[in-house]
């Protein structure tokens, strides 16, 4: 992987398309989505099953947790069923972009699995019911630290998943 931009200066864009130009966080982050969502689907086209493929999200309650959202959102908008939404962090911590995709996805019946309050890091069995694809929308650019405590689990689970993906 190669580093097209830091961090500090994806923020930056990110601002100025918004400051300067006048598009609304919310539009930028359906574009981003909907790449995201294209790749997606280009991934699990490579897979070549004959079910209907599964597929994991794990989200931040940041504006990376909100892109991952809006894909999951737009994936079920093309017609993807089988999607579980797993939620790595704490309510109050929420953007306002996140609970506007979150809204989005109750109203079309989807659920959140809100790994603080389940207790669960998935909705499913993993053992009988392994994704075919994992998106990872726990953090985005601005993380500057390690991650611990219920992120470092997630992000550990979400590796497990992959391994026990790549084994069959």
């Amino acid at each position: 992987m190669s580093l097209l931009v830091s961090g500090t200066f994806a923020k930056e864009i990110d601002r100025y398309a918004i400051d300067r130009l006048g598009i609304p966080s919310l539009r930028l982050m359906e574009r981003a989505s909907r790449a995201l969502a294209d790749e997606a689907e280009r991934m699990l086209g490579e897979l070549g099953k004959a079910r209907e493929p599964h597929i994991s999200f794990f989200c931040g309650t940041g504006n990376n947790g909100a892109d991952g959202l809006c894909c999951a959102f737009l994936l079920h908008e093309r017609g993807y069923q089988d999607i579980d939404i797993t939620v790595t962090g704490k309510k109050e911590k929420r953007t306002d972009e996140f609970i506007f995709h979150e809204e989005r996805l109750k109203a079309a019946g989807i659920e959140i699995n809100y790994y603080g309050e389940s207790g669960r890091l998935t909705a499913y069995d993993p053992d009988e019911h392994a994704p075919d694809l994992i998106i990872d929308a726990l953090f985005g650019i601005g993380l500057k630290r390690e991650a611990g405590g219920a992120y470092l689990e997630t992000i550990d689970f979400m590796n497990e998943l992959k391994s026990r993906r790549n084994s069959r």
